[in-house]
């Protein structure tokens, strides 16, 4: 619910935190806009870090090269 901060006072507002491990908070604040007039949520949602699909697929063939190539 979007509120009046003079109304019901900064203790009761929430104060989101981009590296919670629960995407549920995330997911709720990305869909809080009910139109193009009403206000928009920006900014990061969610920080997660993970390894990038190129580091996986260079870390497969290396281990692929290990088990195809025998060592002599």
């Amino acid at each position: 619910m979007i509120v009046d901060v003079s109304e019901v006072g900064e203790e009761h507002l929430l104060v989101h935190d981009e590296s919670r491990p629960d995407p549920s908070l995330a997911f709720a604040l990305s869909r809080l806009a009910n139109g193009p007039y009403s206000p928009t949520p920006v900014g990061v949602f969610r920080a997660v870090e993970r390894p990038d699909y190129g580091s996986l697929v260079q870390d497969q063939l290396v281990a692929a090269r290990r088990v195809k190539v025998p060592e002599i």
